[in-house]
């Protein structure tokens, strides 16, 4: 909440300046106070003291007027140097923004482009995987018919040489019996003879 600045706290301010042997004056009140205007102070310091503020000297007034106008045309050379250069850096800046810009679309293009191959090469990985597991499922597949196959034929051969075991025991057999025969038919032949 605002304080409201009173005749008596301002006696109470001259009051505790005096004390301490201070000079008396606005400034220092509104220093001790901590609030107030300078001109409502000075005006119940006048009021209080009974004295009236000074009057207003029309030299230092025109001195004062013409250093504020020094003031003011000096402050705004400034400032007009401060706009141009803050106007040159705001351009630079635009065109920053524009170069920025445009490489973070050529960047976005690129990656969108580099995302594109990666999804073929992923696409094409995967094909090639299943192309190899099923190269490799074929080659097993193969490699079972022809270990069958070797099965098969090397149960063939196995019973193609008892086949021929056999026959050759046979046609031995048969030797023999020719051969006994032979020497039978022979006896008997040499017996009628």
């Amino acid at each position: 909440m605002k304080k409201l600045l009173t005749e008596e706290i301002v006696a109470g301010a001259i009051q505790t300046l005096e004390n301490k042997n201070e000079p008396v004056n606005a400034t220092k009140i509104r220093v001790l106070l901590g609030f107030g205007a300078h001109k409502t102070i000075s005006d119940m310091l006048a009021t209080l003291l009974g004295t009236k503020p000074p009057a207003e000297d029309p030299a230092a007034a025109e001195a004062f007027q013409s250093l504020w106008q020094a003031a003011v045309a000096k402050g705004a050379s400034i400032n007009a140097a401060k706009i141009k250069e803050l106007e040159t850096a705001i351009a630079f800046l635009d065109g920053e923004n524009e170069r920025i810009e445009a490489a973070r679309e050529e960047a976005a293009g690129r990656l969108e482009k580099n995302q594109t191959t990666v999804e073929k090469l992923v696409t094409d990985l995967t094909l090639a995987h299943e192309a190899a597991a099923e190269a490799r499922r074929g080659q097993e597949a193969a490699q079972s018919a022809l270990t069958r196959e070797r099965e098969q034929q090397r149960q063939e051969a196995e019973a193609l040489r008892r086949q021929l075991q056999e026959a050759d025991t046979a046609r031995r057999e048969a030797e023999i019996k020719a051969a006994r025969a032979e020497g039978e038919l022979t006896a008997i032949l040499k017996t009628k003879q």
